[in-house]
């Protein structure tokens, strides 16, 4: 199993240096956030969380979500994957993506989320005290012209929370993007990934969580396309801010324009602290849904993001 992660690995690695379409390199290095302080709030129930994706109706051209459920053992760090459908002949690629984490602990967690070439990959990260299980998601879809996936990677030192983000090329924007780590460590997972947009340049940002005492890397990706705002309803969508309390897992929901369907989204807090990590982003029928764990201490503010088009 070892040996096929850390191939797996080295892969990424490569995949990474090299770019997997073209390399732009964005703004590398820590970014400063605002910390909110608050009550401490008890501790979250065990009840069962419903989170799937309702069936789209979607109108990109060769639209889906393909999903896939996986086993996660307490105490390890576990691997899932999906790719994407054939559909009329047509190999369909990923625009965006996610793991939805069936545990209400603030302690499983989502070390990485990523695409691949043909689909999406995340590892995640349980240490709960109980076996639990992840579902990985992929929009898929025709992929529209000069579509690329591009990277960039940083050192993620022992102790941090460490900030990378990668430009789309010229003339595309962002459809979706993630975030991957190096390390197998259960004490290093994503803290926020979400879309960035200035003017005309469309990119994709991570804040990656390093608790563990050993240095690690991070890699962030981003998928982008052309896209037409005007033809395809292309639009990037913020959600309402949501207060978390510590400790807690909370939802926060982006919501696409009537008759818009997702293809990409994320999560964006205002928390510095290595305790508040990525429990779930994922697709609804009309958005993009992310539960965050705070286990800080403080409270914190959450938004989710949907990457939108019809």
């Amino acid at each position: 199993m070892n040996s096929i992660r850390w191939s797996r690995r080295k892969t990424a690695t490569a995949l990474a240096l090299a770019g997997l379409a073209s390399l732009v390199l964005g703004s590398v290095g820590a970014t400063a956030k605002t910390t909110v302080t608050g009550a401490h709030a008890s501790a979250p129930g065990a009840g069962t969380k419903v989170r799937s994706p309702e069936s789209p109706t979607a109108v990109p051209k060769k639209y889906n979500i393909a999903s896939a459920n996986f086993s996660a053992a307490n105490g390890v760090q576990t691997h899932g994957s999906v790719t994407c459908p054939v559909i009329a002949g047509v190999q369909t690629r990923p625009q965006g993506g996610g793991a939805t984490i069936f545990s209400s602990s603030v302690f499983a967690n989502v070390n990485s989320s990523y695409p691949t070439t043909n689909g999406w990959s995340a590892d995640v990260n349980n240490v709960s005290g109980a076996d639990t299980t992840f579902r990985v998601d992929a929009v898929c879809a025709k992929p529209h012209r000069a579509y690329a996936q591009v990277s960039a990677s940083t050192s993620n030192p022992a102790g941090s929370q460490t900030h990378v983000s990668v430009n789309c090329p010229t003339g595309t924007k962002i459809l979706g993007g993630g975030a991957f780590s190096s390390t197998f460590s259960t004490a290093v997972n994503i803290n926020e990934i979400n879309p960035t947009h200035s003017g005309s340049t469309y990119g994709w940002e991570a804040f990656m969580n390093n608790a563990s005492g050993s240095d690690a890397s991070m890699t962030v990706y981003a998928v982008c396309s052309k896209y037409s705002i005007t033809r395809a309803g292309y639009t990037i969508v913020e959600g309402s801010p949501v207060t978390v309390t510590s400790p807690s897992q909370t939802p926060a929901d982006a919501i696409c324009p009537s008759g818009d369907v997702p293809l990409g989204g994320g999560e964006s807090n205002n928390s510095t602290s290595r305790a508040v990590n990525l429990n779930t982003s994922f697709p609804l029928s009309n958005g993009w849904r992310t539960f965050i764990n705070n286990n800080s201490g403080s409270s914190i503010t959450l938004n989710s993001w949907a990457i939108c088009a019809f």
